[in-house]
């Protein structure tokens, strides 16, 4: 029964090895694949943390420099991503028409237009082989199945596979997507927890895989919404491959300014009524005078703004 399946441990450094070379060297650089990885769990069990720890240690076993031109915090960041990987790829491809069929089907009418002009200018590299992680990405979300974004998103899932990319998608349970990229296009699930100990001090991780096969397994079930109800069920329920081990602090793979990169999209991202009202709605109400000084401690600056110490990086990150 799949209830007694033995869960194998893998530590981090030997994922990022699976991942690096059976998936990006031999499936995509050799086979002209692509690969679509879920990364799922409930809000701040670090989701975000791991993926970004692994694409970079994934880089690094390559031998390759990460760049923040990889991590996409919003639906057109993701899309202008793809295309890009196809400008990279149009003189390559047998037929460079091809390229500009695929453009158009993205709802692009040519690559004289505007728009493409646009996010083909950008200072971004996006190229075979390379990661492309879309934190956040509940904002493709089911409930909105018939809304335009998730036709487009279900579209682009569709025609990129042969950009060569390895995708993950952050997401806080699968079912959010819908079927096609959730059932079709997801080649493994990773699973995250986490808890706390005692002193609420140091965060206590434990993170799943599941291979292909067995995240097929979920949706074979029929039951499958029961099993993401709280983070154990469905570990219980699916037992996954692997549990990856010897995390370590995963903060350690990210570079610095990869890390601030990220903290400054997650800030915009969650820009909430309350971080509005902190600054200001509009540039012109905007109070400069809640930055963080240079040299600033937190407690300097919580005792002379009197904002929550929670927004202390916020304030520090924004120009």
């Amino acid at each position: 029964m799949a209830s007694q399946r033995k869960i194998e441990e893998m530590t981090f450094d030997d994922f990022s090895n699976r991942i690096a070379h059976d998936v990006i060297e031999k499936k995509i650089l050799q086979f002209n694949d692509d690969h679509v990885i879920l990364v799922c769990g409930d809000e701040g069990k670090r989701k975000s943390t791991f993926t970004l720890a692994l694409a970079c240690n994934v880089y690094r076993k390559l031998g390759r420099t990460p760049t923040t031109d990889m991590l996409k915090y919003s639906w057109p960041e993701y899309r202008e991503a793809n295309l890009f990987a196809l400008k990279n790829m149009k003189h390559t491809l047998r037929d460079p028409r091809m390229a500009m069929k695929m453009v158009r089907e993205y709802g692009i009418d040519d690559d004289n237009t505007e728009e493409l002009r646009k996010i083909w200018d950008k200072e971004m590299d996006i190229k075979k082989g390379d990661i492309v992680v879309f934190d956040e990405a509940c904002e493709i979300n089911a409930r909105d199945s018939m809304s335009q974004t998730n036709k487009d998103f279900t579209g682009l899932m569709i025609k990129n596979r042969f950009l060569g990319l390895l995708h993950f998608l952050n997401i806080p349970k699968p079912m959010s997507l819908d079927i096609y990229p959730r059932e079709q296009r997801a080649r493994g699930m990773v699973w995250c927890c986490a808890d706390y100990n005692d002193a609420i001090t140091e965060r206590l991780s434990r993170i799943y895989y599941y291979t292909k096969e067995t995240y097929s397994e979920i949706f074979a079930a029929k039951r499958y919404w029961n099993l993401f109800t709280n983070q154990d069920k469905l570990i219980r329920a699916v037992p996954p491959d692997f549990q990856i081990t010897e995390l370590g602090d995963m903060r350690t793979y990210i570079p610095e300014n990869i890390a601030t990169f990220y903290e400054s999209k997650k800030w915009a991202f969650n820009y909430s009524g309350l971080l509005a009202d902190a600054l200001g709605k509009n540039k012109r109400s905007f109070n400069k005078d809640k930055l963080v000084r240079p040299g600033e401690s937190k407690a300097e600056w919580f005792e002379r703004t009197g904002l929550s110490p929670a927004y202390f990086n916020t304030f520090r990150l924004m120009k």
